[in-house]
């Protein structure tokens, strides 16, 4: 089973996004230096601005290596979309959007992800609509960050959290 960590960022061009990162042992990351994305542009796609996000791309970090899992896109025109990296488009949602599967797409990726794991309870008050859980290293047991060189998980560090 993985875990996942939704970030909402904008890019370059000003466009909203939305970036999970999947790890299969419930690892969360909090935040990438520099920043994970996906540039639709450099892949011929032309998105529409729209809210909550134009855009939203899923990596997993699986056996060591990052890969590029999904891209889904609300795309600006309905025309014939292009194939990206390999993967034919199909459409989903209320057929506005377009998805992209990709089999495990390595990345070349090089930074570092801050991380964290054993999420402490005590934080959790049973009612996420008073008082929403933080997304913090706070609120985990252990935090620490993983190193990754073009796609490969160098290395990973892990503390107890200072009590």
């Amino acid at each position: 089973m993985f875990e996942s960590s939704n970030h909402e960022r904008t890019d370059k061009y000003g466009n909203h996004y939305q970036i999970s990162i999947e790890t299969e042992d419930g690892t969360v990351v909090f935040d990438s230096s520099p920043t994970l994305a996906f540039d639709c542009k450099a892949h011929g796609i032309s998105v529409k601005r729209s809210e909550p996000f134009s855009y939203s791309i899923v990596y997993r970090i699986e056996h060591g290596r990052l890969f590029l899992a999904r891209l889904a896109v609300h795309p600006r025109r309905f025309c014939k979309k292009p194939c990206v990296l390999g993967a034919e488009p199909s459409r989903y949602g209320d057929n506005d959007w377009v998805l992209y599967e990709f089999d495990k797409l390595p990345c070349a990726y090089t930074g570092e992800l801050t991380i964290g794991q054993d999420f402490d309870r005590s934080f959790w008050e049973h009612d996420e609509k008073a008082r929403p859980v933080p997304f913090a290293p706070y609120t985990y047991r252990k935090n620490g960050y993983m190193r990754i060189e073009n796609g490969v998980v160098t290395e990973t560090v892990l503390r107890k959290r200072a009590e």
